[in-house]
């Protein structure tokens, strides 16, 4: 999460805001806490009411032995909900998958990012993400 914390940032923190493992608000009864939000620009910074699926850009949930509960129960809650963009981080296989376009509680488009260093996010189509370095190893 840091390493992804610490590309988003630079390139997003004029377009939008990164939430790290804070409050989300699906429903009138469901929060969730992914562990990157990036979340529409407000000038309360989200102090007075969490986002909700219409301020969220983007969000991201990184797992290694919590793979399989993102992928089966959180992605198609995220889609229930409406959220646009999902991307589940699998550190294990090192793997990207991205979800967008969400039906019901599934997404029409999902796939594993064939190259990290030219990523987008769908909202945000204009800024170009390199995300090489999310499964480098530590040193």
């Amino acid at each position: 999460m840091d390493r992804l914390n610490h590309l988003l940032l630079p390139a997003l923190s004029h377009r939008a805001i990164i939430r790290v493992q804070q409050p989300v608000r699906l429903s009138d009864l469901s929060e969730t806490e992914p562990d990157i939000a990036v979340v529409a620009m407000r000038s309360d910074f989200y102090d007075l009411a969490h986002p909700r699926p219409g301020d969220l850009y983007l969000l991201i949930e990184v797992a290694d032995s919590s793979h399989h509960y993102d992928r089966d129960l959180k992605l198609p809650l995220y889609a229930r909900h409406g959220v646009k963009e999902v991307w589940l981080v699998n550190i294990e296989a090192k793997i990207l998958r991205v979800s967008r376009s969400p039906a019901h509680a599934d997404y029409e488009q999902s796939f594993i990012a064939p190259d990290p260093r030219h990523m987008m996010i769908e909202s945000l189509s204009d800024i170009l993400l390199d995300l090489s370095t999310i499964f480098s190893p530590v040193r």
